[in-house]
């Protein structure tokens, strides 16, 4: 678990508004090419996610132009983990921002709205199983949310555990017997 102040300064100006770390109005991309507005720490979600799935998802623009690749150089060749996230979601609510010497304002690309299909909403109370057969196939914003939920940022209806991610990191990569073995469903 290393974040440091260049990759938290990474963060707050290629995620952030105003170089700080926002709780909203933060446009990224998902690791299927699809526009979403939210958080520094879904952006920060979104890029362990890259980083979980590995190369090549690692190249694709995610935010402000920039890859994963791109914030692991800033944050001096560390990767960003799963508790990093959540010391993001802690210095947001402080919030934390960049120290730059003259501000000078991050262009922020403008996303061109792109009709989606909406997700199934799970029951109240879901059971993990439901829930992820309800999402196949696995998104990249299904495992971020994974991510959140690990963490406590997110309420899934369940308990996520690391094997739930990896789980569905499998299944992403189309990889259903051990996204089975990983979750304990039989999807």
């Amino acid at each position: 678990m290393t974040l440091t102040d260049g990759g938290k300064n990474w963060l707050a100006i290629n995620a952030g508004v105003n170089n700080c770390f926002a709780s909203s109005g933060v446009s990224y991309k998902d690791l299927e090419g699809n526009w979403h507005t939210g958080s520094t720490t879904d952006v920060a979600a979104m890029l362990v996610v890259a980083a979980l799935l590995g190369h090549p998802y690692t190249t694709y623009e995610i935010v402000n132009g920039k890859s994963y690749e791109d914030f692991k150089s800033a944050n001096g060749g560390y990767d960003l983990d799963i508790d990093d996230v959540g010391t993001v979601y802690e210095e947001q609510k402080k919030p934390y921002c960049a120290a730059v010497a003259t501000p000078t304002p991050t262009p922020t690309p403008t996303p061109t709205p792109v009709p989606t299909t909406p997700t199934p909403t799970p029951t109240p109370t879901p059971v993990k199983c439901d829930w992820f057969s309800a999402h196949m196939p696995i998104k990249s914003v299904d495992i971020m949310d994974l991510v959140e939920g690990y963490l406590g940022i997110r309420d899934l209806g369940w308990s996520v555990t690391a094997m739930d991610i990896m789980g569905a990191v499998a299944y992403y990569l189309d990889n259903k017997s051990e996204g089975n073995a990983l979750t304990g469903c039989s999807l």
